[in-house]
Formats: C-alpha cells, sequence, structure tokens
C-alpha cells in the first residue's frame, strides 16, 4: 500500500489595501473596535460587529467602509461566493465611494482564490485599464502574473512579473516573484474531498488508497480553522487531470480540478 503524502500549503497573503491608511477609522471611535479586530485577524466577530453597526447605526460615517470591511472578513472566512455578493451589493449603493478599485480588487481576488484563474486575470486587467492610478499595482501585476502562469500563458505573466521589478522594486510583491520561469513548478491534481475534520479526510485517503490511486492530504490553515483537501496525482496537464476526474466521476467522487 502506498503511504500517505502530507503536504502544508501557506496560504497566499490577501494584501486588501483599505484608502486612508492603516488607521482607517482613527477620526471616529464608535469604528475604532472594527479596525482592532481586522489586525487582530478574528474576522468572525469583525462580522457581527460590522452587522451591528450597519443595523443599529444607519446614520454612521464611513458606511461604505463598513461594508467593505464586512465584505473582507467573509473573504478571509473562505466564503468567496458571500463576499463577491456583498461587494456587487457595494458597488451598487456606493457607486462614488473611494474604495471602488479596493472593491474590484477584492472581487478579483474572490475568484483568485476558488481557483478561478481565467476569471481572476481578465478582472485583473479590467482594473488595469480602470484605474490606471490605482495604489494596488504591484499587488495586481503579481496576482495576475500568477493567474496567467495557471493558465499556462507564460511569456505575459513574466510581463507583469518584469513589470514589478522595474517599478516595484522595493515592494514585498518584488519577493513573491516566482524564481522559475518554465512553469514546471505548477502541476494539475484532482481535489477529491475538502474536509475541517483530519479524520474524514484520511478516511477518504485511506478508501482511495485500496484503489490504487496516488492520493495524499494538503492541510490550508486559514487562521480561524484548518481545511484537509485531499487530492489525487500530479499531472503536467489539464488533459490528464481531467481524465483522471472523469473515471473519480463514474466511481461517485465530487471532484474538482486545482492547478
Amino acid at each position: 500500500m502506498k503511504s500517505v503524502k502530507f503536504k502544508v500549503i501557506i496560504p497566499i497573503s490577501l494584501f486588501i489595501i483599505f484608502a486612508g491608511s492603516v488607521q482607517l477609522f482613527a477620526n471616529d471611535s464608535s469604528l475604532l473596535k472594527l479596525e482592532e479586530l481586522l489586525l487582530k485577524g478574528d474576522y468572525v466577530r469583525l462580522s457581527y460587529e460590522c452587522d451591528y453597526l450597519l443595523s443599529n447605526k444607519p446614520g454612521i460615517k464611513g458606511k461604505d467602509r463598513v461594508y467593505y470591511i464586512s465584505s473582507i472578513a467573509l473573504l478571509k472566512q473562505r466564503n468567496f461566493k458571500e463576499a463577491r455578493e456583498a461587494l456587487e451589493n457595494l458597488k451598487t449603493e456606493f457607486p462614488k465611494t473611494a474604495l471602488l478599485d479596493d472593491v474590484e480588487l477584492s472581487i478579483a481576488d474572490t475568484y483568485f482564490l476558488e481557483g478561478n484563474f481565467e476569471e481572476a486575470a481578465m478582472r485583473y486587467k479590467r482594473i488595469l485599464i480602470d484605474y490606471p492610478k490605482t495604489d494596488n499595482m504591484s499587488i495586481i501585476y503579481l496576482r495576475l502574473g500568477d493567474s496567467l502562469r495557471h493558465t499556462a500563458n507564460l511569456e505575459e505573466a513574466w510581463y507583469y512579473f518584469e513589470r514589478i521589478k522595474k517599478d516595484f522594486p522595493s515592494s514585498f510583491e518584488f519577493s513573491q516573484i516566482p524564481e522559475d520561469k518554465s512553469g514546471t513548478d505548477i502541476f494539475y491534481t484532482v481535489q477529491a474531498g475538502s474536509f475541517t475534520k483530519e479524520v474524514n479526510a484520511r478516511k477518504l485517503c485511506d478508501e482511495l488508497l485500496k484503489k490504487g490511486y496516488d492520493v495524499y492530504i494538503t492541510k490550508m490553515e486559514d487562521g480561524q480553522k484548518s481545511f484537509y483537501r485531499v487530492r489525487v496525482g500530479h499531472f503536467q496537464s489539464s488533459l490528464e487531470a481531467q481524465y483522471q476526474q472523469n473515471k473519480l466521476k463514474k466511481e461517485g467522487y465530487a471532484t474538482r480540478i486545482c492547478p
């Protein structure tokens, strides 16, 4: 029997940029708690406090920022669809907010974190067109480059990485540029399940091992929770991954391909 492989994947950082610097609510004491919870990473409590303010203080200053932070709390809890809907609602309710470029970046990030890299790349490019003076430029270049690498558009990906080197040599994003230009460090795998309890992931992993699959478990830490993902194979092409996915689907497993 094959041994189980364990690999810890460090979650990508979300460099959420807020207008008005880190001290978002320095001039409004009623909102300082949001800033404190944000910095602590207590996103569950942050969601609760945002909902309370929006429900009980309808005339509060900076209401658009409260909506935005509420959306980011959802994003940080990996509730991507809910976060995306909240961000779209924010755009509708506050069409002239100064946070529009941040909102668009966060929407693109929801797709990036879901693994929908084609949609993410399209949205990052749109931000570059619509907000040519955004302060988030180096972040967008990095995320766009990563999205393009995952869709095998290596030449275009490195165009944006080179832009970071040229325009933002002292940025954090500069340190995150990948070393491998060939893209060989990217592979496809098929996810057969995701669990918050390791015992459930092990149970599925053992089941697939008995069937002869090259299966392993990855652990994703997200501050509040740990996710144990059961994945099958390392494939150099999406076509190979699709073949494996179809086989697993025929056996009754709910699967998805992950770059």
